[in-house]
């Protein structure tokens, strides 16, 4: 880790590592954290996997919010926590993610903004009811006033 933290960070660095916590050192900055991050993975997976870093992809779990069907928010908090671990390599990720629920109809969701966002034809924001389906946030059985969802 000598290599990607600095000695006054060091102890924040591996805690976050050997712990899978998120890497909240004191007075690090956003650039520090984004540089350390790319050499933490680099050094893990011989690679850093691009542009795939927390600072942009946690947007993306947005896709989980407001959904009926999980009240308590488990698989909006599971990914932001999970996209923000800098050990976890970009599949593990979504491997976890996938997995905060038995039946996760909105991970297709999920993969689909991550797409966007990887994707080189860069736009401004990612409209959710064009990409995904709000049926997949209502609950079974209940009725729900409006129009007819296709």
């Amino acid at each position: 880790m000598a290599r990607c933290c600095s000695h006054v960070h060091s102890h924040c660095c591996t805690e976050a590592i050997d712990f899978n916590k998120l890497l909240l050192c004191k007075d690090m900055t956003l650039d520090t954290k984004i540089d350390v991050t790319r050499c933490i993975q680099k050094v893990m997976y011989d690679k850093y996997e691009g542009n795939h870093d927390n600072s942009t992809d946690v947007i993306c779990c947005d896709v989980f919010a407001s959904d009926n069907n999980d009240e308590k928010g488990r698989c909006l908090s599971e990914c932001m926590a999970v996209m923000q671990l800098i050990d976890f390599s970009i599949d593990e990720k979504l491997e976890k993610i996938e997995k905060c629920r038995k039946k996760n109809p909105l991970f297709k969701c999920f993969k689909r903004c991550m797409k966007l966002l990887w994707s080189d034809e860069k736009s401004e924001s990612i409209n959710y009811a064009q990409e995904c389906s709000v049926k997949w946030k209502m609950l079974p059985g209940k009725i729900y006033i409006g129009q007819e969802i296709k």
